[in-house]
């Protein structure tokens, strides 16, 4: 229905990645909804005989064991217990605290020294140094395409998509030019040697008759 209505080219790299990011979201959402409604029901007998929504009861049999093996109950009370010890959430992924301390205390040195040095060092070039160059992600613009890091350049992407594809209209234009002009050629090569065929066959023919009323004047 989608395609129907909407181009989506998934060659496109964000394009790609923001049908990946989405599918993984939907089924992590969907199994938070499994999990739930297995947790509302504490007999687990019951539980079993109670499946989510358009779920095969083979299908929710084997959820349930999986929810009741001893590998998931162990994983699910460490992973509890780590919760009650958070004493706040951060946004740095699984990187420690003690990492991101240490970065950021390396970017003030390194900062500090380029300006005894009489370095003129942007905070972007210092964190580029520290933390590696990776692609920019702009908030709010969701998975389009990334912008370059060089100012007034933020359509950069777009304009090489919008040449690439007035490169290849070109090149197919100039494509059919080309067969176009080799079909002409090509029937034209064609209509002369059929023209010259029928000459030939004339002359043969003049030839012929010539040949035969000298012979009966004699």
């Amino acid at each position: 229905m989608l395609l129907e209505k909407f181009v989506v080219d998934i060659s496109q790299p964000h394009v790609h990645r923001y049908i990946l990011y989405e599918i993984g979201t939907r089924f992590k959402d969907y199994r938070a909804k499994l999990y739930r409604h297995y947790k509302k029901v504490r007999d687990l007998a019951r539980a079993r005989q109670k499946p989510y929504k358009d779920i095969k009861q083979e299908d929710w049999n084997i959820l349930c064991d999986k929810l009741e093996s001893l590998a998931w109950k162990e994983k699910s009370a460490k992973n509890k217990v780590a919760r009650s010890k958070l004493r706040f959430n951060h946004r740095g992924g699984p990187k420690p605290f003690q990492c991101h301390r240490e970065d950021s205390e390396e970017m003030i040195t390194l900062k500090a020294y380029h300006a005894s040095q009489g370095d003129e060092k942007t905070e972007e070039e210092i964190m580029e140094t520290v933390l590696g160059k990776r692609s920019n992600y702009v908030i709010g613009m969701g998975y389009g395409p990334k912008p370059t890091r060089n100012k007034g350049s933020s359509s950069k992407y777009s304009d090489e998509y919008v040449e690439s594809l007035e490169a290849r209209l070109q090149k197919h234009e100039e494509e059919m030019a080309r067969t176009t002009q080799e079909q002409i050629q090509k029937a034209l090569e064609a209509q002369s040697q059929e023209f010259n065929r029928k000459l030939l066959e004339m002359q043969q023919m003049f030839l012929s008759g010539g040949g035969s009323s000298s012979t009966s004047k004699d």
